[in-house]
């Protein structure tokens, strides 16, 4: 009987939990509402893994649950791309938005490991990030191999005296 009430309650919480994310357009409450879910219809799972009801309920609200990650990850890699070069510490957003995406679609592909588009999308973000990251390390190099500005000054001065005591 309790295992009977058990399995009514978690159902019932699961239900709830998807229709209150098909509510809002909030993406983030759409996430923590499936999230809820997808938590409730596998406790229900290992509770009766014979109820086949709750089984494909666990499989739908897996798949949207995914998808809603992944669009998440998008979102911020667009984000990401929009903070303003001349921003101050424009590196670090960019970097905190990326790790952020990048989370999202692993918690995706953790829900749908077997979805190899979604392998693909995501290797590839975490390539091109890569690559950025090691042009601004390069770029950051090539900077510390020149000297500044005062300091070339100062040697076509020196370079300029030795000129003219030669010439004295």
């Amino acid at each position: 009987v309790a295992s009977a009430r058990l399995e009514k309650l978690l159902m019932e919480v699961g239900d709830s939990a998807v229709t209150e994310a098909g509510k809002t357009t909030n993406l983030t409450a759409q996430i923590q509402h499936l999230t809820k879910a997808h938590e409730h219809f596998t406790k229900l799972n290992q509770l009766n893994p014979e109820n086949q009801e709750a089984k494909q309920k666990l499989e739908n609200v897996t798949e949207q649950l995914a998808e809603k990650l992944t669009e998440q990850a998008r979102a911020l890699r667009e984000k990401s791309e929009a903070v303003p070069e001349d921003a101050k510490n424009q590196n670090s957003e960019k970097e905190k938005l990326n790790v952020q995406a990048s989370q999202s679609y692993e918690k995706a592909r953790e829900l749908t490991p077997d979805n190899k588009p979604l392998a693909e999308e995501h290797d590839a973000f975490k390539k091109e990030v890569a690559d950025k990251m090691t042009d601004a390390a390069q770029e950051l190099a090539d900077k510390a191999q020149i000297p500044p500005e005062s300091e070339r000054k100062v040697g076509e001065l020196k370079k300029q005296q030795e000129g003219l005591q030669k010439a004295l």
